[in-house]
């Protein structure tokens, strides 16, 4: 049996041991959090006077977490970021954030940017990181107003006006990377190996549901900003009851090339997919926007073999165990 091992570094404490931690990193859902879960009478000693206080007396909001998860002799670094909150339950509960606990206080002073491309705003708001951008023309002016606004306030003023996404992923070094527009894409995925699951071996449980392209029933919603700052907008519904909702934003199209790529986000879209989630154990290490092949053992056509994108990835680690809970994106 492989033992369960673990590295939780909060602020100055390093703790080898742990009651549970939860995880959950995310592509659509912006910031990733986790949750340590501690027993409420660890106490630390000061080396300055031997007086000892709660562990939850110590740790502050703020406090720089890294969470390294494993079996055996073989960590992983499953999450970075802060210390949000500290709740003094049994057991105790440090609640995490990543990088996006800074940016959500960040304040970012007013600019007028003229024309140029998305990164000279993002790099503007959000310095110091490394970044993959999807780098458009911004189609106009872009204006960070004199109301001081949040870096995380910029960026959901470009995802609002331009469609493009933003979320932090953690490079192989353990460094943040700022993306925005790329989730699927990007330097600091590149030699991220694909991941094979096998239903019935290292799958444990599953909500996957196949479906063929004549179920799939898509719509797509096309906006094109241009220079002046007004937006072109195109349907395609090509199938009548389309209830699958794909939005794409590319600036600076005309009316009828806008019209053209909608019809061809359409075709691009119009296929068999997997659909749902999966949980295995916690090896193999799989982070969000990686890929995973899945295929079914006995081979059977509703769960034929696909490779698809992770766009979640829920963790628990502790006394229940290690699992990994995947939730699939878009088909590669």
């Amino acid at each position: 049996m492989l033992k369960l091992i673990c590295l939780i570094k909060v602020g100055a404490l390093v703790f080898d041991f742990i009651h549970e931690v939860e995880i959950e990193t995310s592509l659509r859902d912006k910031t990733d959090t986790a949750v340590i879960k501690q027993a409420k009478k660890v106490f630390i000693r000061s080396a300055s006077d031997f007086n000892s206080k709660p562990a939850y007396e110590v740790i502050k909001r703020g406090d720089k977490v890294e969470i390294y998860l494993g079996y055996d002799d073989k960590l992983n670094l499953e999450f970075k970021g802060y210390v949000k909150q500290v709740n003094p339950k049994t057991p105790i509960e440090i609640e995490c954030e990543d990088e996006m606990f800074i940016l959500k206080q960040r304040l970012v002073n007013p600019k007028v940017f003229v024309g140029g491309k998305i990164d000279a705003v993002i790099k503007y708001a959000c310095p110091g990181y490394q970044y993959e951008i999807l780098n458009t023309s911004l189609g106009g002016n872009f204006i960070i107003g004199d109301d001081q606004p949040t870096a995380v306030k910029v960026l959901e003023k470009i995802e609002e006006v331009y469609g493009l996404n933003y979320t932090f992923r953690l490079s192989a070094e353990g460094n943040p990377v700022l993306v925005v527009g790329r989730i699927y894409s990007g330097n600091d995925l590149l030699n991220t190996p694909v991941v094979n699951y096998v239903l019935n071996k290292n799958v444990i449980d599953n909500n996957l549901e196949y479906i063929s392209k004549e179920d799939n029933l898509v719509k797509i919603e096309a906006v094109s900003l241009q220079p002046t700052g007004k937006k072109l907008r195109s349907t395609f519904k090509g199938d009548p009851d389309g209830n699958i909702v794909k939005r794409f934003s590319i600036p600076g199209l005309t009316q009828a090339e806008l019209d053209q790529e909608a019809r061809e986000l359409y075709r691009k879209n119009k296929i068999d997919r997997f659909d749902g989630d999966f949980t295995g154990f916690g090896f193999p290490f799989v982070k969000k926007g990686q890929q995973v092949f899945i295929q079914d053992d006995n081979g059977g056509k509703e769960l034929a073999p696909t490779t698809n994108y992770v766009d979640k990835v829920s963790v628990r680690f502790g006394v229940s165990g290690f699992r990994r809970t995947i939730t699939l994106g878009e088909k590669v």
